[in-house]
């Protein structure tokens, strides 16, 4: 059984036992503390062995080393935990300062933060549940967001953290560590170093995407600016980069994949492996290189095409490939009938692929 699954089974068996899930909390007597209804703000360290028990009104614990406080309905907020657990249950609930311990939010809008140069999220493990939750400021630990649209943003410390999105459109920006966005539009914003896993729907990566992306099923995607390194493994679906240069390399899979821009980085640099799998894949441009390595196109199977080729190498694999305006680098359409329509240079495998 997962961890986390586990872990949520005692939760349920000792809150039940407890009596927090069944009788209001402020009647009970195993509580160290009780919050009275309007909230308010308990300052002395929880440690092990303890129950804070809240109510309705917006609930507030400084410091907790151990325990347990159940938060209850409201907005309940924890500043700094090291240990023990939070049950926040329903409410938009938060935690300032995540170093140990485990915080359980339930329905509401949960989050981590804010930001903190030594980071907000630097351990222990934190389930959102449903609702959209956010992690600003994450360098350790693991982060489960549950259903809804979740966010990280804004990692401070070159350490790794582990981002688990669960279904919804969830999103990264200025984030190091490994991301599992699950089902939905998952997307890599603004800087991302590490492993982003979208899982099924139409996930996308920005600008400066540095690691692996592995899409799986559906439309994936680059936004205005494409892969200088690391790898992109689009899986099943019709994937698609603004460019590809560099050290990067597209792993297409199944579908009609494809990359307007064929060594391409801030200006025509060169490089970038081009494997667009089974699929009858495109690539706009072939263009120029200024740079030591040049671009490689391996169409797959599938009839494979390119608009405009200068340089690199064009392996069209099985199919009918086309290339429609060739002036250099090297043409090898391998099984198909395979043709050039404007040939002024570069270098072929037969005359059939390119008019003399």
């Amino acid at each position: 059984m997962p961890r986390s699954r586990t872990f949520l089974i005692t939760v349920v068996a000792f809150a039940a036992w407890v009596g927090i899930l069944a009788t209001p909390v402020a009647a009970h007597d195993r509580c160290t503390y009780t919050f009275p209804p309007e909230g308010g703000t308990y300052s002395t360290p929880v440690t092990h062995g303890q129950l804070i028990c809240g109510g309705p009104g917006p609930d507030i614990v400084t410091t907790m080393n151990g325990g347990v406080f159940a938060g209850g309905d409201g907005d309940d907020q924890v500043v700094e935990m090291h240990g023990g657990t939070f049950l926040a249950g329903r409410g938009n609930d938060h935690v300032t300062h995540l170093y140990g311990g485990w915080f359980v939010g339930g329905d509401g809008n949960d989050d981590v933060g804010p930001y903190d140069v030594n980071g907000a999220m630097v351990g222990g493990h934190f389930e959102g549940g449903p609702g959209s939750d956010h992690v600003r400021g994450m360098s350790g630990g693991t982060f489960d967001g549950g259903p809804g649209d979740d966010e990280a943003s804004e990692t401070s410390a070159p350490h790794q953290g582990t981002f688990n999105g669960g279904p919804g459109h969830d999103v990264t920006s200025l984030f190091i560590g490994t991301f599992n966005g699950g089902p939905g539009d998952d997307a890599a914003g603004f800087i991302f170093d590490g492993t982003f896993n979208g899982g099924s729907g139409n996930d996308s990566i920005t600008r400066f995407f540095d690691g692996t992306f592995n899409g799986g099923p559906g439309d994936d995607f680059s936004v205005v600016y494409g892969l200088r390194s690391g790898t992109f493994n689009g899986g099943p679906g019709d994937d698609h980069l603004t460019s590809l240069s560099r050290t990067a390399v597209f792993d297409g899979g199944p579908g009609r994949d494809s990359v307007d821009d064929l060594g391409r980085d801030v200006d025509w640099y060169g490089g970038g492996t081009f494997n667009g799998g089974s699929g009858d894949d495109h690539v706009g441009r072939i263009g120029p290189a200024s740079g030591p390595t040049a671009s490689v196109f391996n169409g797959g199977s599938g009839d494979d095409d390119v608009d405009t080729m200068e340089t690199g190498t064009f392996a069209g694999g099985h199919g009918n490939d086309h290339v429609d305006t060739m002036s250099g680098g090297t043409f090898d359409g391998g099984h198909g009938w395979d043709t050039v329509t404007t040939y002024t240079g570069g270098g072929c495998t037969s005359v059939v692929d390119c008019p003399r």
